[in-house]
C-alpha cells in the first residue's frame, strides 16, 4: 500500500508542492489581483480545474464526457464578517446540464416537444439546395443566419418544400449549443394544452417562455374560438418577451395566415409578422415528384 492510499483511507490530503501551489494564487489573482495565499479556503488541485475549465463550454463534447459530469468548477470571492475575505472553488451546472433538465422537464408537460424520429437527423448543413428553386437556398441562408442572430423565421409556401427540415434543424442546432428548445407541431401541442388544461408546469406554461419555440403547420389546426385563444396567448406571450420563435405554415402570407386561424387570427398573424422574418419557399412537392431522389428524401412539409 502506497502513501497516497494511505492518506486516502485516512481522509488527508497530502500538500501540493510549491509550483502547485503558485499556480493555485496565479489562477486566483487572474480574477483578483489582490488575493494573498492565506486566503484560498481550497484545495490547490480545485483552483488548478477550475483554470482549466475557463473555457470549456466551447469544446465541449456533451455531458457524457466531462470530466466535472456537468458541474463545472469556478473560482469565487467570498467576504464573510468577521472572518474577511476568502477565495473558494465552488461547482455549479453548466449551461448543458440546464438544458438537459429543461428538456426533460418539457418533454414530462409536452408530449409532442420532442423532434421527430424523421427529422431528428436533419441539419441545416444537409438541406440539399442543388438544383433545386433560388427560394430554397434563400431560406436555408435565412435559417443559418437566424440560429447565430436569434432572430424569429417564417417558413411559408407549398406543402413537400422542406420547411419542416429547417424548422427541425434549427431545433437540432439550438439543442447542440446547450439551449432548450422545441420543435411542435402546432394541432399536438393544443392536444397537450387541452390535457393539461391551465395548471402550472402544464403544456402552455412550460412551452410559452422556451428560448426557442418551432411551430409546425401553423394553421392546419381545426379553428375554434379555444384553439385560436390559446395560440394567441402563447404567441403574444413570446412577442412581448423577445422569444426566438420559428413557424412553419402553407399560408402564402401574413394575411393568409390570419384567415386560417379564425377569430384571433389578425392579432396573432400581426405579431409574428413582427417577430419574424417571412421567407416564401417555392417549388414542387419533393415528397411526390422526388419519391426516389435522395436529394429530396429528407426534405418534408
Amino acid at each position: 500500500m502506497d502513501m497516497s492510499e494511505i492518506f486516502g483511507r485516512l481522509g488527508i490530503v497530502p500538500a501540493l508542492d510549491a509550483d502547485e501551489d503558485q499556480m493555485a494564487l496565479d489562477t486566483v489573482r487572474a480574477l483578483w489581483p489582490e488575493a494573498e495565499p492565506q486566503e484560498l479556503s481550497s484545495r490547490p488541485g480545485e483552483y488548478l480545474d477550475a483554470r482549466a475549465a475557463e473555457n470549456c463550454h466551447e469544446t465541449c463534447g456533451g455531458l457524457e464526457g466531462c470530466r466535472w459530469r456537468g458541474y463545472v468548477p469556478r473560482v469565487r470571492r467570498l467576504d464573510t464578517p468577521p472572518f474577511g475575505i476568502s477565495y473558494d472553488v465552488a461547482y455549479a451546472p453548466c449551461q448543458f446540464l440546464m438544458a438537459r433538465e429543461e428538456q426533460r422537464r418539457l418533454s414530462g408537460a409536452v408530449r409532442s416537444s420532442s423532434i421527430p424520429a424523421r427529422f431528428s437527423r436533419c441539419t441545416l448543413e444537409g438541406y440539399t439546395t442543388d438544383g433545386r428553386p433560388a427560394s430554397i437556398a434563400a431560406a436555408k441562408a435565412a435559417a443559418m443566419r437566424a440560429i447565430d442572430t436569434g432572430d424569429g423565421l417564417a417558413l411559408c409556401g407549398p406543402r413537400g418544400t422542406g420547411k419542416t427540415h429547417l424548422a427541425a434543424a434549427m431545433a437540432g442546432e439550438v439543442l447542440r449549443r446547450g439551449q432548450p428548445a422545441a420543435f411542435v407541431c402546432v394541432p399536438d401541442l393544443l392536444d397537450d394544452m387541452r390535457r393539461s388544461g391551465a395548471d402550472e408546469g402544464g403544456a402552455m406554461d412550460v412551452v410559452k417562455g422556451l428560448p426557442f419555440l418551432a411551430l409546425d403547420d401553423l394553421g392546419q389546426q381545426r379553428t375554434t374560438e379555444w384553439a385560436g385563444e390559446r395560440l394567441y396567448m402563447l404567441v403574444n406571450y413570446r412577442y412581448a418577451n423577445e422569444l426566438q420563435t420559428v413557424i412553419t405554415t402553407n399560408a402564402g402570407s401574413p394575411r393568409e395566415l390570419a384567415e386560417k386561424l379564425g377569430d384571433h387570427g389578425e392579432y396573432i398573424a400581426s405579431r409574428l409578422y413582427e417577430m419574424c422574418r417571412w421567407v416564401a419557399l417555392q417549388g414542387p412537392d419533393c415528397r411526390m415528384a422526388n419519391r426516389g431522389n435522395n436529394a429530396c428524401r429528407t426534405l418534408s412539409a
